[in-house]
């Protein structure tokens, strides 16, 4: 068995972050990998501010990312390194076609990007997420998607649209701790 790609994809919120970086120590020889690449950090807030005003221009700056991404992805396995990928393709998609209104699967798809081996998708109901958010201290840009509930819904709306597609493995982590949802997801692994 070779090494895997392994993306971790939601809302915001569910857990995403924790969720990687709990099987990326869990699964030997293995990385933790946020997108966009850390590089990018100081331009982020610039970009996300942009949700409502440029999108194309937030969309552009995150397809960047995702391209960079997807060739430090491709060194890891060819190192074979398994790699954990907070947020990869789906996020990309989903939360640019919501503030563009248009379709962006072709696009997207000629980015020539690794396709992953896996994709956990995390759910969990609206309370849970507004309290998990509640705990955290977020950015006031953070929140500027968050606020827009025509967007939520919509990206929401399509996590909840891949659920029975081949490789995307649905996680409900309402009530569930991040131990038991790591075991869940190391069973679906090996």
């Amino acid at each position: 068995m070779g090494a895997k790609c392994v993306v971790i994809e939601g809302p915001d919120y569910v857990g995403k972050t924790t969720l990687a970086q709990e099987l990326s120590k869990a699964v030997p020889h293995s990385v933790y990998l946020k997108t966009p690449p850390k590089r990018y950090a100081p331009l982020r807030p610039i970009f996300d501010n942009l949700d409502e005003t440029h999108p194309m221009s937030r969309f552009l700056f995150y397809s960047a990312g995702i391209y960079e991404s997807s060739n430090e992805i491709k060194d890891f396995l060819s190192h074979d390194i398994n790699v954990f990928v907070d947020r990869y393709i789906q996020s990309l998609q989903f939360y640019h076609e919501a503030l563009l209104k248009k379709d962006l699967t072709s696009f997207i798809g000629d980015m020539g990007l690794v396709s992953p081996d896996m994709v956990f998708v995390l759910q969990a109901d609206q309370f849970t997420l507004l309290q998990r958010a509640a705990k955290r201290h977020v950015k006031e840009s953070d929140y500027m998607i968050e606020q827009d509930q025509r967007v939520m819904k919509e990206v929401c709306a399509k996590y909840r649209n891949l659920r029975n597609q081949p490789g995307i493995e649905t996680i409900e982590t309402t009530d569930k701790n991040i131990d038991e949802v790591v075991r869940e997801c190391l069973n679906k692994i090996q």
